[in-house]
C-alpha cells in the first residue's frame, strides 16, 4: 500500500475516532440519531481511502446506458430530499454529516474518479469539522455537564441512565440490561432530546431528565412509588 493511502486512511479513521468518542462518550450516547448508519458510512470512506475500492476504474455500464441514466436519476433525487429533511430537522448531526459526505462523494465520482484517495480523507476532516460547528452553533450540553445541573438542584449520588426513546424508560449507561428507572415523557420535546439520572434527594430516589439543548431539568419522577 502506498504512504499516501496509509495516512489518508489513519486520517479517515481518526476523524471517525473523534466523532464516535463525541457520540459515545462526551454526550453519552446522544449526539447522533444513527449511529450504526453514520459509522457504516464512514467505514465506506475509510475503505476507499485505502485503495481497496474505488480508484481507477471503469464504469460498470456506458455514459448513455440506461441503467446509468436511472442510477443518476437516484442519485440526485436522493441529494434533493436531503436539504428538505435539514429544513424539517435542522438539529440532527446525522442529516448535516449524510448531506456533506453525499455531496462529497458526487464531486469525487466526477471529478477525482482516478485518484480519489486524498478526497475521501478531506471528506472526513470535513465531516469533522461539520461536527464541531454543529456543537457550536446549536451547543447542546455535555453529559458532565447535565450532571452538574442535577447536582445544582440538590440531589446526590446521581448515576447516568441511557433514555429508551421509545417508551418511558431509561437503562443505566445505555445498556438494555442494566438497571432501569422510570421517566414519563415531557411534553416539552421529544424523549431523545434529554439525558436521564438516577439520583438521590431528601432520602427518596427519583428518576430526572434533563434537556439536551436548553440544559433545564424538565421532568422528577420520584422512584417506587
Amino acid at each position: 500500500m502506498k504512504k499516501s493511502y496509509v495516512f489518508n486512511t489513519l486520517i479517515c479513521c481518526g476523524c471517525t475516532a473523534l466523532i464516535f468518542l463525541l457520540h459515545f462518550i462526551v454526550y453519552g450516547g446522544v449526539l447522533l440519531e444513527k449511529p450504526l448508519l453514520i459509522g457504516i458510512i464512514c467505514a465506506v470512506f475509510i475503505a476507499a481511502a485505502t485503495g481497496r475500492i474505488g480508484g481507477s476504474r471503469e464504469p460498470w455500464f456506458p455514459p448513455n446506458h440506461i441503467v446509468t441514466r436511472l442510477c443518476q436519476l437516484i442519485w440526485c433525487a436522493a441529494l434533493g430530499t436531503i436539504p428538505y429533511v435539514l429544513c424539517i430537522d435542522p438539529y440532527s448531526l446525522d442529516n448535516w454529516i449524510v448531506f456533506l459526505l453525499w455531496i462529497a462523494v458526487t464531486v469525487i465520482e466526477l471529478v477525482h474518479r482516478e485518484d480519489n484517495s486524498a478526497a475521501y480523507s478531506i471528506a472526513m476532516v470535513l465531516a469533522l469539522c461539520v461536527t464541531g460547528a454543529f456543537l457550536l452553533v446549536v451547543h447542546p450540553i455535555t453529559v458532565s455537564q447535565a450532571q452538574g445541573i442535577v447536582e445544582q438542584a440538590g440531589y446526590t449520588d446521581c448515576v447516568y441512565y441511557k433514555v429508551d426513546a421509545d417508551g418511558n424508560l431509561a437503562h443505566e449507561d445505555g445498556r438494555p440490561d442494566g438497571a432501569i428507572i422510570y421517566v414519563p415523557s415531557p411534553e416539552s420535546g421529544e424523549r431523545s432530546d434529554y439525558y436521564a439520572f438516577s439520583a438521590n434527594k431528601d432520602g427518596e430516589k427519583y428518576g430526572v431528565l434533563v434537556s439536551y439543548f436548553r440544559g433545564t431539568i424538565d421532568e422528577e419522577q420520584k422512584q417506587g412509588v
